[in-house]
């Protein structure tokens, strides 16, 4: 499980684009913290237990940000042997050409486990943040790229037409908690955004879709019907991680990351221009 959430600036805003992300995951799985790569051109977290050392959401020198998502689904369904999902947001974010690596992943989507991915880049003419791109290979009857234009929009574990209630809710909450952005800085933004949205641990009962996508009753899945992930003690799997990316109109990027590692929150901050 984990959630997405977006706003896309009006030309003239303070702030181009605000992204917040909810990681939830094995709350003991090896991942490392907000960093850059190697060749210093892509900044993300790592999931060391990954064969591919993969993220679920990144950004590169340019602006361009990759976010991965799973698309839930019942044990009995999942593929084993099949390559990972991690290594998508790293070849979306190493190509030149985002048509491209669309038509592919296209036309490559049913090797993969359940999936949702989201492009985001800026226009190259305006400079802009105005659409997002979107790719779910499971609980569809076509698999496709979806364009959005919509200022908010939110994405989690099933396709966008069939939305978890925690996303519909989602979208509202985390609409408000930006509606004065223009007056706010951006470690006000990242701090209200963690507080009021990624924390948020009201369940909505009952969601037929996510009882159809786990097949587990409502007594096991009400976890995971809230924005924030957390299950009882014991269970060792919930939301582990926030991660709040901010592009104000001069290009600056700000990105935090605040990430659950052995029972302790811990911050990380970074910043950078976008390099043309």
């Amino acid at each position: 499980m984990c959630i997405g959430f977006i706003k896309l600036g009006k030309p003239g805003d303070r702030y181009k684009l605000i992204v917040l992300n909810n990681r939830d995951e094995d709350l003991n799985r090896e991942t490392s913290k907000l960093d850059w790569n190697d060749q210093k051109t892509i900044l993300g977290g790592t999931d060391q237990a990954d064969e591919c050392k993969g993220t679920w959401l990144a950004i590169n020198k340019n602006g361009k940000i990759g976010m991965l998502l799973s698309i839930t689904q019942p044990k009995n369904q999942k593929m084993t042997n099949c390559p990972s999902r991690g290594q998508i947001c790293h070849q979306y974010l190493n190509t030149n050409n985002s048509h491209l690596f669309f038509e592919t992943l296209l036309k490559n989507s049913q090797i993969f486990n359940g999936f949702q991915f989201v492009g985001i880049e800026r226009n190259e003419k305006t400079g802009e943040y105005s659409e997002v791109l979107s790719l779910a290979n499971k609980y569809v009857e076509d698999v496709e790229v979806i364009r959005n234009y919509d200022s908010i929009q939110v994405y989690s574990n099933s396709p966008t037409n069939i939305p978890f209630k925690k996303v519909l809710r989602g979208e509202n909450i985390f609409e408000e908690c930006l509606a004065d952005s223009e007056n706010m800085e951006t470690f006000e933004i990242f701090e209200n955004l963690v507080e009021q949205v990624a924390k948020n641990k009201t369940r909505h009962l009952p969601d037929s879709q996510i009882q159809l996508q786990t097949g587990y009753s409502e007594t096991m899945y009400a976890p995971l019907s809230s924005i924030f992930v957390e299950f009882p003690s014991g269970l060792e799997y919930g939301t582990r991680c926030h991660t709040v990316i901010i592009i104000d109109k001069f290009d600056k990027v700000t990105v935090f990351e605040r990430r659950r590692e052995n029972g302790k929150w811990l911050d990380e901050m970074k910043e950078f221009e976008i390099y043309e």
